[in-house]
């Protein structure tokens, strides 16, 4: 638990350095589901070509957009930033995501990799089944 506060100390420090440099971010984030069904929720900051991971969080219920965006609002604001503060937001294609990023206050963009990834899955095991 020790380094891990040293750890969010020294990112606090860091994102204030580039909050008060005028540096802009943006935010990836993407829903995570173990082999033991627990679901979490992963954040990354993105300052140029510096990621900086803001953890993950657990989810524990349903999670509409708004709780997203609360989720993302709270997290945020452990490291010292609010959703005005990012710019952009990239996320997967899940209605949910969507939902989100009609709510949220800046550019929302959907990962093409996620769709790429489930058309080639969706493909691979059509296959499979007509064999």
């Amino acid at each position: 638990m020790t380094f891990f506060q040293t750890l969010k100390s020294d990112t606090k420090e860091m994102i204030e350095i580039k909050k008060e440099a005028g540096k802009f971010c943006s935010v990836t984030l993407d829903e995570y589901t173990s082999t033991r069904s627990r679901r979490y929720m992963n954040l990354n900051l993105h300052y140029d070509s510096d990621p900086v991971n803001l953890g993950m969080v657990r989810i524990k219920v349903s999670l509409p957009a708004e709780r997203v965006a609360n989720l993302v609002e709270e997290r945020l604001q452990e490291f010292g930033l609010k959703m005005g503060d990012i710019v952009a937001a990239t996320t997967d294609g899940a209605s949910v995501m969507k939902s989100f990023g009609r709510i949220i206050c800046c550019v929302h963009q959907l990962c093409f990799a996620h769709g790429y990834h489930l058309a080639v899955t969706d493909f691979l095991y059509a296959r499979q089944k007509s064999l």
